[in-house]
């Protein structure tokens, strides 16, 4: 038997099912915003994938982990990966819909910047995700150095 799947959190619910704008928003962009709530991601120097990328593909030969610097700069105006994650709430917000393309009008960003901040509060407040919890805790250990 496995053990019994958790239930979904439900602010998260919300975003399934009723037929508000924040869910309306979110169904329509579901991928967008599941890769952008990443902490990691995989790149592939291929030329037999094509941008986009297929569904799945094969890995011959072994995969390395590459991770860049956890904080940006002090100036800087773009993240890179997990650096985000340690930005202020609305930096965060901004700077994910800054990478969407299809938000032009400011109703639609103002939409997608609810969004995330719905999703940021389900991983860092509703379930207590323990990864995300260490991970955070990472720009404590730093700033002790």
């Amino acid at each position: 038997m496995f053990p019994r799947f958790p239930e979904i959190p439900p602010n998260l619910h919300l975003l399934y099912t009723p037929n508000t704008d924040n869910a309306k928003c979110f169904q329509k962009a579901i991928r967008f915003f599941n890769a952008d709530m990443a902490m990691a991601s995989l790149q592939v120097n291929d030329s037999t994938v094509s941008p986009g990328g297929p569904a799945a593909f094969k890995v011959y030969g072994q995969m390395h982990r590459r991770i860049g610097s956890m904080l940006a700069t002090s100036n800087a105006t773009q993240y890179s990966c997990q650096q985000v994650y340690f930005c202020d709430p609305g930096a965060q917000d901004r700077h994910r819909i800054s990478k969407k393309i299809s938000s032009t009008t400011d109703r639609e960003k103002e939409k997608d910047v609810c969004v995330f901040a719905a999703l940021r509060i389900i991983l860092t407040q509703d379930v207590s995700n323990i990864y995300l919890q260490s991970f955070l805790n990472i720009n404590e250990y730093i700033e002790q150095k």
